[in-house]
């Protein structure tokens, strides 16, 4: 028993080894006999280059755009303002430069057709055939306490007035001294007496009695008015 059992253990490494002999020999045959065994190799991986493939669903980037502005936004040229041309001032004496700075009412005028100046206390009638020419007439007055040391102390200044005339049919509208037919003032006031005296005052403010054509009456004066180149002043007696 015991020699059959060393019997099969021999045979069973002799198989052993003749199996590895012939292994070993068909390794060797035609290699290098310093290359390792086939269970010594370590496989050398395949290293392929990356080529990026793209991706149909990633759109090429699109170069950033700023919005075009509306037309509104659009710049435009600022024009250069034109210098707007002074309005020319009238030739003339006017009054409006001597003390008779306002203005009390202003009425138009068309030759052949009477016209009429009505502020309280002034009325001043304009015959038809004042003027030859459209024109435009402005009652002017001024405070009369400013003429107080132009006349005597026991007078008291009651009206100072004045005439703006300007000529309608010209583009310069330039002032009207003179008339063709003389204008006529009235006033109507209790302050109108028997000891009122009536002036015409001189663009430089200086005063001259002008008694001619005045009449008075209680309460009210008349008196003709023919120039544009002065204003009146009207006094009484101080109480």
């Amino acid at each position: 028993m015991v020699r059959n059992g060393i019997m099969k253990k021999f045979i069973t490494v002799s198989f052993g080894i003749f199996v590895l002999s012939a292994v070993l020999a068909a390794c060797s045959d035609g290699s290098d006999t310093n290359e390792p065994s086939p269970t010594a190799r370590v496989a050398t991986p395949t290293i392929t280059p990356f080529v990026p493939v793209p991706t149909a669903a990633t759109p090429s980037p699109t170069p950033f755009q700023i919005p075009t502005p509306g037309p509104t936004a659009t710049p435009r040229p600022i024009p250069t303002p034109t210098p707007s041309q002074p309005t020319p001032m009238p030739t003339g004496i006017d009054m409006r430069r001597n003390g008779f700075t306002t203005a009390l009412i202003a009425v138009t005028y068309d030759p052949g057709t009477a016209s009429e100046i009505n502020s309280d206390p002034y009325v001043i009638r304009i015959p038809e055939d004042a003027l030859k020419t459209p024109a435009t007439f402005t009652l002017l007055i001024a405070d009369p306490f400013n003429f107080r040391n132009k006349v005597s102390q026991n007078e008291e200044p009651l009206y100072a007035f004045a005439l703006r005339v300007e000529n309608d049919s010209e583009p310069t509208r330039a002032l009207i001294e003179n008339f063709n037919k003389q204008l006529e003032l009235t006033i109507t006031s209790g302050n109108i007496g028997q000891g009122v005296k009536f002036y015409r005052v001189a663009p430089d403010g200086t005063v001259a009695m002008d008694s001619t054509g005045l009449v008075v009456r209680s309460g009210k004066l008349t008196h003709p008015l023919n120039s544009t180149t002065v204003g009146w002043l009207v006094t009484n007696v101080r109480r």
